[in-house]
């Protein structure tokens, strides 16, 4: 079984199924949205066959976007999609392709507005496309946010409209099981970072840390032994369930300084979105305490903001600050993820250009202010 989500604020699962939805939103013309990979090798394919039935075979499909897709992909796809008529999308895929699925959502039938990109590019004001996102993947819960991103030039820019969240979300943990361990470590670190992010953001309210909570309880009790019991599909539903509210937390709240870190290791040397962040989250449990004091505390309160963390360590269970970077190290070993970026030739002077690329609005949210010098540290802490 899976379990349905319809997008509003609150948090509202509904009892109808996929096929149901189609008739709801009486769209003739469908495309279905998959990576180039994952949707085959998985039950995705299958899952939508059978849901579908001959609406399946009568979709559009359409898979032809880099992961971390870039103006170049969203350009195409419009060139080669917008003559299609279409009125429902369903995306079926990773984060990237939700992502995608979003931007098409939004600029399909609006292209001048993203002619520009990243120039005098403008945010969507409308959508004129239903949308119902399947995620493959348990870790992004873009399938719950209302963001995009797009690549430009190796550096990653963030799209934010409320017109792009999904109309519905569906979780089956089924066509989950799988991907590698390496795409689903990489994927549960995402979720848990995401949720831990936005308990200390600036941006943080009553409602985001009732979903970061709920998040973290679901994610917090399995991921010791995930590498082990990751084709488990009762830890899958959990691992997908917490990635969901983790999105519905951070559509609140935003991330912060280790996803602003991470966009830049991304692009500049392949590593996975989730395995990126979390090669900085474990410190930032000691620099959101420990320098809080010291450098001025963005938009909150010094005395609350304490609070806030000290609430966090007492929900993870973890110890101290200290303690809680060296769990998190941990749990990215048990995981298989990589600490270290070793350089190859010619890649000297790349510390000072992953500074450059650092993604300021999502650094806007952390609760402790980083200076050059402090993000340098961080880089160079992770580079051999």
């Amino acid at each position: 079984m899976y379990k349905i989500f319809h997008n509003t604020k609150d948090d509202h699962e509904v009892e109808t199924d996929l096929s149901d939805l189609t008739v709801k939103f009486d769209a003739k013309k469908i495309l279905i949205l998959t990576g180039q990979n994952s949707f085959s090798e998985s039950e995705a394919e299958n899952f939508l066959i059978t849901e579908l039935k001959d609406k399946y075979k009568k979709a559009n499909f359409y898979s032809d976007f880099e992961n971390n897709p870039k103006i170049e992909d969203l350009t195409q796809a419009i060139q080669k999609l917008r003559s299609k008529d279409i009125e429902l999308i369903i995306a079926c895929g990773g984060g990237s392709v939700i992502d995608f699925a979003k931007l098409l959502k939004v600029y399909l039938y609006d292209a001048s507005s993203i002619l520009d990109f990243p120039g005098k590019y403008k945010n969507p004001s409308k959508s004129q496309i239903s949308m119902i996102a399947i995620p493959t993947t348990a870790g992004t819960g873009s399938e719950a946010t209302h963001f995009s991103v797009l690549y430009y030039n190796k550096k990653k820019y963030s799209i934010a409209s409320d017109h792009m969240l999904p109309d519905y979300s569906i979780l089956n943990s089924s066509i989950c099981l799988n991907a590698s361990l390496k795409i689903k470590s990489s994927c549960v670190i995402d979720a848990f970072s995401q949720a831990i992010e936005s308990f200390w953001s600036v941006g943080a309210n009553l409602e985001s840390i009732k979903f970061a909570k709920k998040a973290i309880h679901l994610i917090n009790k399995h991921i010791d032994n995930f590498h082990i019991n990751h084709k488990d599909e009762n830890v899958m539903s959990d691992i997908l369930l917490g990635a969901h509210y983790s999105g519905k937390a951070i559509n609140i709240s935003k991330t912060t300084a280790p996803h602003a870190l991470s966009y830049s290791i991304t692009s500049f040397f392949g590593i996975p979105h989730g395995h990126a962040v979390g090669m900085t989250l474990g410190e930032f449990f000691i620099i959101n305490e420990q320098l809080a004091s010291m450098n001025a505390v963005n938009c909150r309160d010094l005395s609350l903001h304490m609070l806030q963390m000290k609430s966090l360590r007492e929900l993870l269970g973890w110890g101290d600050c200290i303690s809680c970077n060296d769990k998190w190290k941990s749990i990215m070993k048990n995981l298989g993820l990589n600490m270290q970026i070793k350089l190859n030739d010619g890649q000297e002077g790349v510390v000072n250009r992953l500074a450059d690329s650092v993604n300021t609005e999502r650094l806007s949210n952390n609760p402790v202010s980083l200076t050059r010098e402090n993000i340098i540290k961080l880089y160079l802490n992770i580079i051999s």
